[in-house]
């Protein structure tokens, strides 16, 4: 069975960290409060990557990646 799940993955000096696992893009957008990460969401043009947290200095702090994960 093929289950579709988004990832939020925070980004820092020292790589990606993979914060949060969600059913729904929105949930996994949601999830960035608890890391207090604040920005503005944009979406992206890669099939994987479905948006990016872009700080108040233009960096991007988060995005959200959409995985197919099969279960046994």
């Amino acid at each position: 069975m093929i289950q579709t799940v988004y990832v939020l993955e925070i980004l820092h000096r020292g790589g990606v960290v993979r914060g949060h696992f969600a059913q729904t893009q929105g949930a996994a957008q949601r999830a960035a409060e608890k890391y207090r990460l604040a920005g503005r969401w944009e979406p992206a043009q890669d099939e994987q990557v479905r948006a990016r947290l872009i700080g108040p200095d233009g960096g991007e702090l988060a995005r959200v990646v959409r995985e197919a994960l099969e279960y046994g």
